[in-house]
């Protein structure tokens, strides 16, 4: 009997053992898993840097403005690929929207130069997207990752440097998204772009 009691006892230790490292195990995957689908603008630069591939509009995504700043309810936009303005290419180390192509700045440099083009008087109006705002985007675009900053995204600006675009790039798998960085506040109601999808050509 005391026998059968101490096998008992071995067996309970050795199934509680192998359950907290399963759970330890699946911890540590999730972990990395989330690591690398965070580090996104390696990526995007490699996609950049890679052969040249042409990207057209998917689908568009907005949510409504008002006093009190963006709502979280984001909407699909009624916008088809025919109502869609630009096209986007990448390859050979650059990127271009309706063939004009861009420089790539860092966020210290688009913000500055962002800020440079509101007047004084509507320095308190311009605001940035957050990081969880712009993830509520990429997820409502299809996109199975998520940013960790702003500093993960990559911003453009006109080759004679004179405007930066309001949206930001990021680009992964087959998709590459533009995400609308900046906002002025408003007095009234309004339907505010968040960000769109284009997909490769390639694959279609």
């Amino acid at each position: 009997m005391r026998k059968t009691i101490i096998l008992t006892l071995a067996s309970l230790l050795l199934l509680t053992g192998c359950g907290v490292q399963a759970k330890k195990t699946t911890q540590s995957t999730k972990s990395t898993k989330e690591a690398t689908i965070t580090n996104v603008k390696p990526t995007t630069e490699k996609i950049i840097q890679g052969a040249t591939q042409t990207w057209t509009f998917g689908k568009r995504v907005g949510s409504q403005q008002t006093t009190k700043g963006v709502s979280e309810q984001l909407t699909i936009s009624p916008t088809t690929r025919s109502d869609a303005q630009i096209n986007w290419t990448t390859g050979q180390g650059q990127i271009s929207g309706n063939t004009v192509v861009y420089n790539q700045v860092s966020f210290k440099t688009w913000s500055r130069k962002t800020r440079q083009s509101v007047t004084k008087e509507g320095q308190d109006d311009l605001h940035f997207m957050s990081v969880t705002q712009i993830n509520q985007t990429l997820k409502k675009l299809g996109a199975n990752f998520k940013i960790g900053s702003l500093n993960d995204l990559i911003y453009l600006e006109t080759k004679t440097k004179t405007m930066v675009l309001p949206e930001a790039v990021i680009a992964k798998d087959d998709h590459l998204y533009t995400i609308n960085i900046e906002y002025i506040t408003t007095d009234h109601t309004q339907t505010l772009e968040r960000g769109e999808v284009f997909n490769s050509t390639a694959t279609q």
